[in-house]
Parts: structure tokens; sequence; C-alpha cells
């Protein structure tokens, strides 16, 4: 099938809203809610990939560094799919990544997306790091409703963010802790400190040998806190009180998402966190797919 690229514009959020409602449970969330904000991102370009004038794919190349790009957004219209579309979205967004002299290039699915899988081992893009997601519904005793009663701070553990730079150096003695890139929840970031310092929703927090960054994502609307991330890496005592703390600092907040490394695991099924589950009812399993160019 025949190709042609070029960047979406707000002229084809129509198009673009088109192609969203033909895909099933995997367009999440959805491209043609989000497409418009993407399209006014700085950050990202958005591009399409038409057949005979239609809009059959999209795609999106971020920068994340000067070195650094990441394809995301990927996304293909229901009745295209399969035809080897997905391949060529994937092409088009390394060939850009070239061209903006960047060395690395990465993308991240989950792994029972086998047709994301097999695009990218296909392409020559190697799994870097896989994370396991857990959920909960905090309970009455963490959970209260701002309406219902204030909280007192008095009440929370005493648990402070430290600086950037001062988590990554201390990474180097987390056991299992990343090295290159970290998880954010559902993509990874590289570990540049600027990425995170301009972005007051993302905080790391240390306790003795486990370490955690919290990654609260509010509504694009009210700006309020919808959901608390805690990415969590190191010793299995250690990483339980801090999942313990960062619950109890986030004690307003209904849903409580915890991703850990496969060798945390065994300790978070030890406790009242329910495995995330991904549209055919399997495990959420965030992997990073990542290319030296």
């Amino acid at each position: 099938m025949e190709l042609n690229f070029r960047f979406l514009t707000v002229d084809d959020l129509p198009a673009i809203k088109n192609l969203s409602d033909s895909m099933d449970m995997r367009n999440d969330p959805k491209i043609g809610e989000t497409a418009e904000g993407i399209i006014n991102d700085p950050l990202c370009d958005l591009y399409g990939a038409f057949a005979e004038g239609k809009l059959v794919g999209i795609g999106g190349l971020r920068t994340l560094a000067e070195h650094y790009a990441w394809i995301e957004n990927v996304r293909i219209h229901g009745k295209y799919q399969k035809l080897g579309v997905g391949t060529k979205i994937f092409n088009y967004g390394e060939e850009l990544a070239r061209k903006r002299n960047c060395t690395i290039v990465a993308y991240q699915t989950v792994t029972e997306n086998k047709g994301s899988c097999r695009i990218g081992e296909k392409l020559g893009f190697k799994r870097s790091h896989e994370m396991t997601s857990f959920y909960i519904r905090q309970e009455k005793e963490f959970y209260i409703q701002r309406k219902e009663k204030p909280i007192q701070t008095e009440d929370m553990p005493n648990l402070e963010p430290i600086q950037t730079r001062e988590a990554l150096s201390l990474m180097r003695k987390i056991p299992n802790a990343p090295t290159e890139e970290i998880c954010i929840g559902w993509a990874y970031r590289p570990l540049i400190a600027s990425i995170f310092d301009n972005n007051p929703d993302m905080n790391f927090f240390i306790l003795e040998d486990a370490l955690a960054l919290e990654v609260r994502e509010r509504n694009l609307e009210t700006r309020e806190i919808q959901l608390v991330k805690a990415i969590i890496y190191g010793n299995e005592k250690n990483v339980l009180s801090l999942l313990h703390k960062i619950r109890g600092r986030n004690k307003n907040i209904e849903w409580i998402f915890c991703l850990v490394p496969e060798t945390l695991v065994s300790t978070i099924e030890g406790t009242d966190f329910k495995y995330g589950r991904v549209w055919n009812g399997k495990k959420n399993i965030v992997v990073l797919f990542k290319k030296h160019l």
C-alpha cells in the first residue's frame, strides 16, 4: 500500500475523529479526544499516513531531549490494520528522528499488544525495560473526599521530595533501579534532570534503599488531581513502607496506581493492590522499546 505522510493540523480533526471511532479498545486514550492538544504541543509533531487521500494512520514524534526522540500516539484505522501501515508509521517517525540528529528513538507499548511488539522487533528496536501495573481504589481510612472533610496535614506521614539531581545520584545505590530511562506510568522518560525539574507533578522520594517517582495526573480543564502513579524500585521492606507513605501523602486521591519491575511484583501481590488489566483482561505490563540510530 502506497502511503503519503504529512504533519496534521486542526483542519484534520474531523478525519482524526473518524479514524478514532473506527478503532477498538486499543485506542486508549482516544486519539479523537486528545489530538487537538497534541497538535498544539510544541514538543510533539503529530503526523498522518494517507492512502488515496484518506487518513489511515497516525503517529507522533516527541522531542524529549536534544538526542532523544519518542514515537507515540500510533493509531491505525480499523479497516487498515494488519496491512503494514503501522510499520510505515514507525519508519516515518524514525526518519524524522534521524533528520533531527537524534541518536536514540524509543516508544512504549504493553506486552499484550503483540502487533506493536513485533513491529519494534522487526525494525531493530530492543526491549529495554518492563514495569507491571497495579492499582487500588483507596479505602475510607485513606481516601477522604474534599467536600466531606479537609485533610489534616499533621496526620500525613513525614515524606518530603528530594531534588532531582540528588535522586539521580542516589539511584546507583538502589537495587534494580533504572539507569537510562524511568517509567512515568504509561510511558518512559530519559533520566535527564531538566525533564523532571520543570514538572511540579513529578517528584522523587527516597526511603533508605527504596526510591519512588510520584506522578500526579490532573484534569485538563479543572486542574484537579485525578490519580497518582507511584513508580517504585528498591528493597522489598522499604518499598512497602514507601508506598504506604505515598498513599498517606495522597489520601484525598481516590485512585492510586503502582508500577514496579519484575523483582517487586510478588511484593505488591501481597498487598491490597490489584493487577492493572488491558483490553483482553491480561496484566498491564508496560514495555519500553529503544533503538540507537
